[in-house]
């Protein structure tokens, strides 16, 4: 990965963006945001990033909002 594509998220503060109901979005944590959807009975995320650290803690962020089991990972592209 190019050096300045691996310092975006350097760049900005980490954060977890509502965007509606049920929907949100990881800001920050690496060069691709991602995105969680919450059902009733699990969650679908969207992309999943370039690295296994930025998904792990992510991932975490998204336990302070619910418990629920991943159902669905989509997959929109790569970055590596």
């Amino acid at each position: 990965m190019h050096s300045e594509l691996k310092a975006h998220p350097d760049y900005f503060t980490r954060e977890i963006i509502q965007l509606a109901d049920n929907v949100y979005m990881a800001f920050g944590f690496a060069a691709s945001n991602v995105y969680m959807i919450v059902g009733d009975d699990g969650v679908i995320i969207i992309d999943t990033t370039e690295t296994t650290a930025a998904a792990t803690n992510i991932l975490a962020e998204f336990r302070k909002i619910t418990d629920l089991p991943v159902k669905t990972i989509i997959l929109t592209h790569s970055h590596r």
